[in-house]
């Protein structure tokens, strides 16, 4: 909706400045380019808040608590997977889930009973997927990198014929 406006804001731009102003084209063109980047900024969706209003607070109440421990462990394993643009969507995922079982708890008030098992087996849980999470995408790094480093030795060898690259790793 943003880019629709957007674009209504920067033809009309174009066509005031064309056709009233009697500009050259490329005047209009351009001043309607930044017309359409201006209000594209300033439609653009403001950015959400983190998730460390709630989380680390409780983490912090939680202090010496199996539970305080898995939340701060949680908290930092999101900060460092939401780096990776392509790991946010499940990272928030997995927050939700564990917001949504703190909820109970948000005024800092521990749980107690078979409460706290499944509270705590839950954030287990969730911290488990989320370094599996993270060890699959370095995985997946890895992989991306030893086939690049493979395309560009067998360009190398392609390019320099004559002179045989050797693998000192091996």
């Amino acid at each position: 909706m943003a880019d629709l406006k957007a674009g209504a804001a920067a033809v009309l731009v174009f066509l005031i400045l064309l056709l009233a102003s009697k500009q050259p084209l490329l005047v209009s063109a351009a001043l309607a380019g930044g017309a359409y980047l201006g209000v594209r900024l300033l439609l653009a969706p403001k950015t959400l808040p983190t998730e460390k209003p709630w989380l680390e607070p409780l983490a912090t109440r939680w202090a010496g608590r199996d539970e305080g421990e898995r939340l701060r462990q949680i908290a930092t394993l999101a900060q460092r997977l939401r780096k990776e643009p392509e790991l946010t969507v499940a990272v928030a995922e997995h927050l939700a889930y564990v917001k949504r079982a703190c909820l109970p708890y948000q005024d800092g008030t521990p749980p107690t009973g078979q409460a706290r098992t499944e509270l705590i087996t839950l954030l287990e849980l969730v911290e488990s997927r989320l370094l599996r999470l993270a060890e699959a995408h370095r995985r997946d790094d890895d992989r991306a990198l030893a086939s690049e480093l493979a395309a560009l030795r067998q360009t190398l060898i392609e390019f320099v014929p004559e002179r045989v690259i050797e693998n000192k790793n091996q």
